[in-house]
């Protein structure tokens, strides 16, 4: 993987220093093209260094296949928990839509809720339902920490204890993540006639 970006690895270790100190509901922060998805990378490679499981959950099918794309690019080895894939759930790394898990975990009772030290929400923002704070209640209660991860940290105080700010628009620009562009188009109609 490249270098990383100032707030990146400062959002990665305060995370990390979160979860060491027994934190169990973390939210990671960062503006669109931030690297968000390297920061969860990290997290499970660290996960995984200390022989824990970790799981990332989404709640679409495009961006579960993307975040499997994500990690296997990565090299971590892992499951997909959705409708239409092979059961492979015993993997210690999953990436799972909260759908499936729900209907296969607690309305089916087909599988347990994966044994995750680390669980990971994609797109936090919009995994606020009441299926989504069951899931990781039961996670937090099986003694898991929790990182939500999103752009848009709004309405997540009941899900969350902790927020890290992982980049602000400003450090974006700063290490060239956010190009400035020009934007061009036509003049404004004249609509009077």
């Amino acid at each position: 993987l490249p270098v990383w970006w100032p707030h990146q690895e400062r959002g990665i270790e305060a995370t990390w220093r979160l979860v060491e100190a027994g934190e169990r509901r973390i939210l990671v922060t960062s503006p669109t093209g931030g690297g968000k998805s390297r920061i969860a990378i990290e997290l499970i490679l660290r996960a995984l260094e200390q022989g824990w499981g970790a799981v990332l959950y989404s709640n679409r099918r495009m961006l579960i296949e993307q975040l499997s794309g994500v990690l296997g690019g990565a090299g971590i080895d892992h499951g997909i928990r959705m409708a239409g894939y092979a059961d492979e759930w015993a993997k210690s790394v999953q990436v799972a839509s909260i759908q499936t898990e729900w209907q296969a975990v607690y309305k089916r009772q087909r599988r347990p809720l994966h044994e995750a030290r680390l669980v990971l929400i994609d797109e936090a923002h919009l995994q606020k339902s009441e299926m989504a704070a069951t899931i990781i209640k039961d996670h937090v209660e099986a003694g898991a920490a929790v990182v939500g991860i999103t752009a848009t940290p709004l309405d997540l105080g009941s899900l969350y204890t902790q927020l890290v700010q992982a980049g602000t628009t400003s450090e974006l620009r700063a290490c060239g993540a956010l190009l400035p562009c020009y934007h061009y188009g036509p003049d404004e109609p004249d609509t009077k006639g």
